[in-house]
């Protein structure tokens, strides 16, 4: 998390430097350009992309609607690989940096059915889960 302050009301771009070895993908709230109001305050997700990784949206399968806080765990043991994170208010979250192999991806969420799959990463891989809502 990074905060910047004493921004005046414009419109902004956000770009990664080269130097990085990073791509910006994807904003919240997008599509750039972000408007900052006179007086207002807003927070900014910059979305990268590394040389591997995962960008995951969790829907629901009926709505397609975004899954907010879905548990998102990834793991290989073979490469020592366990991370498990949430999503956010757009149903997202990106698992970086990967190395190439298959990954077990677990997803679930308060009111969904659970589902689990194999994702083989060779580069930059966009992956869309679609949960069952229990009644």
């Amino acid at each position: 998390k990074r905060d910047v302050h004493n921004l005046e009301w414009d419109n902004y771009n956000f770009l990664i430097s080269a130097c990085d070895n990073l791509d910006l993908i994807n904003t919240s709230p997008g599509p750039q350009p972000i408007n900052l109001a006179p007086g207002a305050t807003s927070s900014v997700k910059l979305y990268l992309k590394a040389e591997k990784s995962i960008f995951l949206t969790v829907q629901n399968i009926e709505t397609l609607d975004p899954v907010f806080s879905a548990t998102a765990r990834l793991y290989n043991p073979a490469l020592d690989f366990d991370k498990t994170q949430y999503t956010d208010e757009s149903g997202q979250t990106l698992f970086m940096p990967l190395v190439s192999g298959s990954y077990n991806l677990e997803v679930q969420a308060s009111g969904h059915l659970a589902t689990s799959t194999i994702i083989v990463v060779n580069g930059h891989e966009t992956k869309s889960i679609k949960i069952q809502q229990v009644e």
